[in-house]
C-alpha cells in the first residue's frame, strides 16, 4: 500500500512539475525581456495586434459609413465623425446618414439634424430635420433630405428645410463607400493611439494581470504550485538521504 502511495506521489509530482515547468518558462523570458526594456529595439515599440488591444479594451472599431465629398472623405468610427483624418466631433454610433458637397462646403446628415461643415471639419451651421434617413441628389444637383416623414428640400443659403412633394426628377440616393484601407488604418491608429507599450504588456504577462483578476490568481496559483514541488522535493531528497544511511548502517555492521 505505502509503495503505491508513494508511486503516485511520484507520478503527481512528475505532472504538476510539467505544469509548472510552463509558467517557469513565461516567467524566465518575460523577465529577461522586462531588463531589457530600455533597448532601442523594445523602448518605443508599441504592439498593435486586434486580439491583444481587445483583451485590453482599446480596439478601434470598424469605419461603419464613409463618404467620398469634394476630394475629402467623411466617415464614422465608433462614435467619432471624421474629416479625412481628422476627428471632428462625436456623433451616436451608427448615426452618419449621408454626406455631400453643398455651396463648396461638406453636408452631413444625422439622424437628427443636418451639418454643414467646411473642409476641415469645422460647423459653419446645422439644421433640425427629425428621423432623417438619407440624402439624395437630383439630375440638376439640388440636394433632398429622405426622412420618416417625407421629403425636405434645403434652401440655397441652408437656413431652412422645407417639405417637398417628391424628390427631384432623376434623383438618386448619395452612397456610401468604402473607405481605402490606408485612411482607414491611419483613423484607427488615431482612434486608439500607437498601441500598447511592450513593457507594459511583458509585466502584464509576467503577474497575470494581462488576463485580469483570472490571470492574477492563476500565477498565485503557479506560485504556490511551485513552492509545494519545491517543499515536496526536498522531502523526497531529505527521505532517500535517510533511508540510504539506514541500509548502509544496516550494511556496516
Amino acid at each position: 500500500m505505502r509503495k503505491k502511495v508513494t508511486k503516485l506521489l511520484h507520478k503527481l509530482h512528475r505532472y504538476f512539475g510539467l505544469t509548472a515547468a510552463l509558467f517557469v518558462i513565461v516567467l524566465a523570458v518575460t523577465g529577461i525581456l522586462l531588463n531589457h526594456t530600455e533597448s532601442p529595439r523594445l523602448k518605443d515599440r508599441h504592439l498593435t495586434q486586434s486580439w491583444l488591444l481587445k483583451l485590453y479594451g482599446v480596439d478601434s472599431p470598424l469605419p461603419s459609413a464613409a463618404y467620398r465629398v469634394e476630394g475629402h472623405w467623411i466617415s464614422q468610427m465608433g462614435d467619432g465623425l471624421f474629416v479625412d483624418r481628422r476627428l471632428t466631433r462625436s456623433i451616436p454610433d451608427g448615426a452618419l446618414k449621408g454626406a455631400a458637397g453643398f455651396q463648396g462646403m461638406v453636408l452631413v446628415a444625422l439622424p437628427d439634424r443636418l451639418l454643414l461643415l467646411t473642409a476641415k471639419g469645422e460647423l459653419v451651421d446645422e439644421l433640425t430635420v427629425s428621423g432623417v434617413g438619407g440624402l439624395w441628389r437630383g439630375g440638376d444637383g439640388r440636394l433632398v433630405v429622405k426622412a420618416v416623414d417625407g421629403w425636405y428640400a434645403i434652401n440655397e443659403d441652408f437656413t431652412e428645410v422645407s417639405p417637398a412633394l417628391s424628390p427631384p426628377r432623376d434623383s438618386r440616393p448619395v452612397e456610401a463607400k468604402t473607405l481605402p484601407g490606408a485612411l482607414a488604418q491611419a483613423i484607427a491608429v488615431g482612434w486608439r493611439g500607437q498601441g500598447l507599450p511592450v513593457e507594459r504588456v511583458l509585466l502584464d504577462l509576467h503577474s497575470g494581470r494581462i488576463f485580469g483578476a483570472f490571470g492574477v490568481w492563476l500565477m498565485d496559483g503557479a506560485a504556490l504550485l511551485l513552492l509545494s514541488l519545491t517543499l515536496t522535493g526536498l522531502a523526497t531528497w531529505f527521505g532517500r538521504q535517510q533511508r540510504q544511511k539506514r541500509k548502509h548502517r544496516r550494511t556496516s555492521r
